[in-house]
């Protein structure tokens, strides 16, 4: 019996690798690459679980849009919350300002997005997607971009603990 299972579950997994597959192919190529880096980051070892699941269900709203679409909605619905509502503004505040002096660092160093994603070792979708604040730097991208521009991470990140694992 448990031999008709494994099989099963076998089919079951070959299925689910053809519909990821399917859904791969048929996006368009910045879209793939977008994919790609998340990949890489469920992938990583050094990433934590919660970086995990955030690219996970990114991967899952680039290629299944439908089983993500209550999900702005349901961020609505959070943002107006009160407790979760200074929260959020408190996030945005500081992904905003990251940016911001990222930018300035960026401008005074005279370094193009394309240099600063080939000197911290990510791709430029990635570093436009955090400089226009559609994702969140992970902890170890404001250490990377800090050192490609020749600054500390507390310049970029104010209040940026360094000694934080991020595992």
């Amino acid at each position: 019996m448990s031999a008709i299972k494994e099989i099963s579950n076998s089919g079951i997994a070959a299925l689910e690798a053809a519909r990821f597959l399917h859904a791969f192919v048929e996006c368009n190529r910045q879209t793939q690459e977008n994919v790609l880096e998340m990949v890489a980051i469920v992938m990583d070892s050094d990433s934590t679980d919660d970086e995990r699941t955030v690219a996970s269900d990114a991967i899952t709203e680039a290629l299944f849009p439908m089983l993500a679409a209550d999900v702005p909605e349901n961020y609505r619905k959070l943002i107006k919350d009160p407790d979760s509502s200074v929260f959020t503004q408190e996030l945005q505040a500081e992904e905003k300002q990251f940016a911001d002096k990222v930018r300035i660092a960026m401008a005074d160093k005279g370094i193009t997005q394309e240099m600063l994603a080939q000197k911290a070792g990510i791709g430029q979708p990635a570093v436009s997607n955090i400089l226009n604040r559609r994702c969140r730097p992970q902890r170890r991208t404001v250490i990377k971009f800090a050192e490609s521009l020749g600054v500390s991470p507390q310049d970029l990140w104010p209040g940026f603990d360094a000694t934080i694992e991020s595992n």
